[in-house]
């Protein structure tokens, strides 16, 4: 018996060490306190539509996020909206490292305020290449976080600069940042397309990110108008990052260096180059071959209170003036004895300009004068164009003569310079709120109708159209339907022929002021119709310019090539031959009958061929054989 008891005693004994429990046949069961404790904790983490988990390891302090997609937000606009799951009561939360896994896409906000616990020693942040978006802006700050991570992934590039990136391999797909900042306070980004590093803001550039980060590697590299070169320069004060920049372009090392002219490296590049000239003995020409840089022009030009910028191309020699509002007054016409009444614009300083672009929301260009531009020429071949918005409504005195004007049809510029023989306008659309309708209906029963491209102006019946009424079209010529009805003289009229027949008449006749030329318009007309019995009636004596070359009987008077019916025939009539022919452009009549060039009986290309072949001499009458 007592050998039972003793047997018993030393099995209670050696389950109660285990931890387990020992139940008697119809007694309680005895129960053992354990002494082990959980170590890792688990949950879920993803935002929505996202497989991501969480695992806390409170033996290695390590947090490490799982799976496919994104993780969850845990701040938004700065409030705190939900807690992390290992930060809930009761798990003992003290992370010193923590671990973003393949497949994670992205880390939503908050995630690297809560990811480590309270230590003040080292802190290990570990991402791998798939995370593309995360902000990390809390942790650059704190300089207990290492950042471990693949070379060239979004994280490598978003954390290099810290000096606290270390290295685990290069990422398998290279991730090409377009923005960013230097750790000394510059700003750049890279066009992936064009290969163009450009470098702004206030900030300095720091050489060693400049040099690894595409200062290389690039085709062209801008300097903004604010930003500043490293201070490293020589015994002579010139500044070591631009020529060495300089010097890698040139041996074809390094991306081409563009500057503004106007600015903090600009002034760098002036000592440069006014020391290579002193010290060099060297004429300009040799140092702009060996110390290739393209000066950048912009600056400021709007009046008070507007905000307009101009910028220069040297390539393409285009100056563009872009922004809202009024150009600033370079120019009054009213100076003071002594002074020419204007002066020298920013932009004049030795460029030589072909072209003047004015952007969409500029109103007002005040003056432009020829002595703002290099654009004088005699010869059409050689004439500087001016591209003009629809939203410029206002200007003082006229643009420079020779220019090809571009501009949309039926804007305020179209209206002023279409018809003037000292340009050339070349329609650029159609404006999206024109000045004038194209088309109306006069209170003598009649209407009207003008076409842009071709500067016709149709008047159709019954009735007929008051001279007075129509907008300041720039028209070519007048074509009268057949079914036009004359409308008696008002009451007030004393003549006895048609009053408003006349209107047209004068209107459209030559007329010679001294100052001001105006070439006859014609008008066509359909023979045997009220028209033309009421002009007959006109007497030549009351018109300005007599009846010379104004109105044409469409059936008799034909101008073969004379498609815009302005009297001639040139390279403009085979200009809308063939928008005809490809039918982007209907005609009347008479226009039609004018374009037949090869004398088929039907319009197509191959009346733009024959009337191009007579244009160059080739032929020579119309129409051809």
């Amino acid at each position: 018996m007592k050998k039972a008891i003793i047997t018993f005693s030393a099995l209670l004994l050696s389950v109660s060490m285990l931890g387990g429990t020992v139940q008697a046949a119809g007694s309680t069961a005895l129960v053992a306190t354990s002494v082990t404790q959980q170590t890792t904790y688990s949950g879920t983490c993803g935002a929505k539509g996202s497989d991501v988990t969480w695992t806390y390891d409170t033996e290695t302090e390590t947090l490490t996020i799982s799976g496919t997609g994104k993780v969850e937000a845990y701040v938004e606009n700065g409030a705190t909206i939900k807690t992390p799951g290992w930060m809930a009561n009761g798990i003992p939360f003290e992370a010193t490292h923590a671990v973003i896994e393949d497949g994670i896409t992205g880390v939503g906000e908050g995630f690297c305020e809560n990811c480590f616990g309270g230590s003040t020693g080292a802190l290990k942040l570990e991402v791998s290449e798939s995370v593309k978006n995360m902000d990390l802006e809390s942790l650059l700050n704190n300089e207990n976080v290492y950042f471990y991570g693949k070379k060239e992934s979004w994280f490598y590039y978003s954390v290099y600069q810290t000096d606290r990136f270390i290295s685990t391999g290069t990422a398998t797909e290279k991730y090409v940042p377009t923005s960013g900042t230097y750790s000394d306070g510059a700003t750049w980004s890279y066009d992936i397309e064009t290969r163009t590093l450009t470098v702004d803001g206030n900030g300095m550039i720091t050489e060693s990110e400049y040099m690894e980060h595409f200062g290389q590697s690039a085709e062209k590299v801008v300097f903004g108008r604010d930003v500043q070169p490293p201070d490293r320069t020589d015994s002579n004060g010139l500044n070591l990052f631009l020529y060495s920049c300089i010097a890698q372009y040139t041996s074809e090392d390094g991306p081409e260096v563009c500057l503004y002219r106007n600015s903090v490296m600009g002034a760098e590049y002036e000592k440069f180059y006014a020391y290579q000239l002193n010290q060099s003995g060297k004429d300009e020409d040799w140092v702009n071959q060996h110390y290739p840089v393209t000066l950048l022009e912009s600056g400021a030009c709007g009046a008070e209170g507007d905000n307009i910028t101009w910028t220069y191309d040297p390539d393409t020699q285009t100056l563009t003036f872009s922004g809202t509002g009024a150009m600033a007054s370079y120019y009054d016409p009213n100076p003071p004895a002594g002074s020419t009444g204007w002066q020298r614009p920013e932009w004049n300083y030795g460029n030589s300009i072909r072209h003047i672009v004015y952007e969409e929301g500029i109103t007002d260009i005040d003056y432009v004068l020829s002595d703002f531009f290099d654009c004088d020429s005699t010869y059409p071949a050689d004439w500087c164009t001016i591209t003009l918005p629809e939203s410029v409504t206002e200007w003082e005195g006229s643009l420079p003569s020779r220019f090809f004007i571009y501009a949309p049809y039926g804007s305020a510029i179209y209206y002023r310079y279409a018809s003037d023989s000292n340009y050339r306008f070349i329609g650029k659309g159609v404006a999206e709120h024109p000045l004038y309708e194209t088309t109306g209906t006069s209170e003598l029963g009649g209407s009207w109708n003008f076409d842009y491209i071709t500067s016709v102006l149709t008047i159709q019946g019954p009735g007929f159209v008051d001279y007075a009424e129509i907008p300041n079209y720039p028209f070519d010529s007048v074509a009268i339907a057949s079914d036009v009805t004359i409308p008696d003289n008002p009451s007030d009229f004393e003549q006895e022929f048609n009053s408003y027949v006349f209107k047209w008449a004068n209107a459209t006749c030559e007329m010679d002021m001294g100052i001001y030329f105006r070439a006859a318009r014609p008008i066509y007309y359909e023979k045997g119709s009220e028209f033309e019995a009421a002009y007959t009636e006109v007497p030549e004596s009351f018109l300005a310019g007599g009846k010379t070359g104004i109105c044409f009987n469409k059936s008799e008077t034909s101008l073969i090539g004379d498609a815009n019916l302005d009297g001639k025939v040139d390279v403009t009539d085979a200009v809308l031959l063939n928008k005809v022919a490809n039918g982007s452009v209907t005609l009347n009549d008479l226009q039609r009958k004018n374009m037949d060039c090869n004398g088929d009986g039907t319009i197509s290309v191959e009346d733009g061929l024959a009337l191009l072949r007579y244009l160059v001499h080739l032929e020579e009458s119309l129409p051809i054989a």
